[in-house]
């Protein structure tokens, strides 16, 4: 079978499958779109209520991300169409970011899709499953995305003058900086990184100073609510909402040391631990790529990339007790504080690992990427929220550098084992893809009829309404009303009179 696979493309058929995947991909992230039930606080954001909670900034002043929560629960077909395109065009933006060549790119986009179906079903479900996850977080990786590509523009092209582009790219910055606290203080630091450098190289200044701004004005507005006031005043905020209240893992009465203290230690033993968490299947398959990569340059790096391989073992084999302590030995007792020691030496090795990639380029962004990971979840130490859909941003980092690591090694491989490569990697995502739409399926199809339910009763003024449940409803985040005041809002989004008494499954 591989050697029927053992074909040569010309630059006009790489064009073709670039071309056919992205259409592909894009068609099925819009089924997906469609299925995808309105579920959790989507019924408030799409009344009135919501309306009030955007205009006014009363749970966060995330601008961006309401307004399109706002718009996506008032209009079925453009919460379709926005969450069709954006989770299409986030592989096809970050591919755009490192792939020197159109081959290149396919196997970036097939892998990145790759990573994103396969991610934790609970992060899927608060994120890509959920339509007020999606706009937050989604839509804001999205954003990261078109930053980057912003500024390795004005890193490779010098411009000397500002444009009409320069502006849009100052529109585009200070919206993304609107979705979430944590992306917005992490942007605002690299961007004053980036004009830093820019005035050290003396190149493109205006355009990076361009950048900090957007970034700056994106920040003050970020936190401009009166809840953050309230915050950093008291320690806590929202207290009164379920699920929405928000404090710090130290009072504000203590001193400095203590509060450094504090969340360096929530930073150890909460944030890099739950990073990991649901996918520390990614800790082997990195350290063996990592490993491959020394094998490969082993030559050029000499006894220093003979300690790292004997260090990656160790590492191994360290992981490997852990995981048998967690999962079969079932001993708890310190293992948040212990394991998140371990990963930070784990961030640290890896580093250095990356370093010896011989291709200058792929080490430079692999180790943005593994770095940023871990620096955009600095800010959240600070606070005792722990939802899965935090590590998102940080999880789609680690996979970039993953797929950096086998772009590299894809380079090293025979030109006709290439092309074998991309079209199994690409069968396995389009495999993925239908079984994930299958689930999706079922899914609108309990939709669907729940919703032939409600339209039975309104229309013959019934007193009683009874609701089916989902299959694979892991892949929705709380796809009925968790509370008596939901269960108003449920009620009042899809117009059953009050006086119906809903049983929920």
């Amino acid at each position: 079978m591989l050697k029927s696979l053992e074909v040569h493309w010309s630059n006009d058929s790489e064009k073709k499958l670039w071309l056919f995947s992205n259409v592909v991909a894009f068609v099925l992230y819009f089924y997906i779109a469609i299925c995808v039930p309105y579920t959790h606080d989507d019924w408030d954001w799409g009344l009135e209520v919501g309306m009030k909670q955007l205009l006014h900034a009363n749970l966060n002043s995330r601008y961006s991300g309401n307004f399109f929560v706002v718009i996506m629960t008032r209009f079925e077909w453009i919460k379709n169409i926005i969450m069709g395109v954006v989770a299409w065009a986030i592989p096809y933006v970050f591919s755009k970011l490192n792939g020197e060549n159109v081959r290149e790119r396919i196997l970036y986009f097939f892998l990145i899709n790759l990573f994103v179906i396969d991610m934790p079903v609970i992060m899927w479900a608060q994120t890509y499953g959920w339509v007020s996850g999606f706009a937050n977080y989604i839509i804001s990786l999205l954003g990261i995305g078109l930053f980057l590509l912003i500024c390795k523009q004005y890193l490779v092209t010098e411009n000397k003058k500002i444009g009409i582009k320069d502006l849009g790219a100052f529109l585009v910055i200070m919206l993304t900086q609107l979705f979430l606290e944590h992306v917005s203080i992490y942007l605002f630091l690299l961007s004053a990184g980036l004009f830093f450098v820019s005035v050290m190289k003396r190149k493109n200044q205006k355009q990076f100073a361009l950048l900090l701004s957007a970034n700056m004005f994106g920040l003050l507005i970020m936190f401009s609510s009166s809840i953050y006031g309230e915050l950093f005043s008291t320690g806590v905020t929202l207290s009164h909402i379920e699920g929405l209240g928000r404090k710090f893992v130290f009072s504000p009465e203590d001193g400095l040391g203590m509060m450094i203290k504090t969340v360096v230690e929530n930073f150890v033993s909460v944030r890099i631990f739950q990073l990991w968490r649901h996918f520390s299947w990614l800790v082997p398959v990195i350290l063996f790529l990592s490993l491959w990569v020394l094998w490969q340059n082993r030559k050029q790096s000499g006894i220093k990339g003979k300690v790292l391989m004997v260090g990656n073992i160790l590492t191994m084999l360290a992981f490997a007790f852990y995981m048998y302590q967690q999962h079969i030995a079932h001993n708890y007792q310190g293992l948040d504080v212990s394991l998140g020691l371990f990963y930070v030496w784990f961030h640290v090795l890896i580093c250095l690992m990356l370093w010896e990639i011989t291709d200058r380029r792929i080490a430079r962004v692999a180790l943005f990427f593994w770095i940023s990971a871990v620096v955009v979840l600095v800010p959240l130490a600070a606070v005792a929220e722990r939802n899965d859909r935090l590590y998102l941003v940080s999880y789609f980092f680690i996979v970039i550098t993953v797929v950096m690591q086998v772009l590299y090694l894809f380079r090293k491989a025979k030109e006709e084992e290439k092309n074998k490569i991309v079209i199994i990697i690409g069968l396995t995502v389009l495999f993925l893809f239908f079984m994930r739409c299958v689930i999706y399926t079922g899914i609108l199809q309990t939709t669907l009829e729940n919703r032939d339910r409600m339209e039975q009763v309104i229309e013959v003024q019934g007193d009683s309404l009874e609701l089916v449940p989902y299959d694979n409803a892991g892949f929705l985040w709380f796809e009925y009303p968790s509370t008596e005041e939901r269960v108003v809002y449920y009620k009042e989004f899809y117009g059953i009179p009050e006086t119906v008494n809903v049983t929920f499954p």
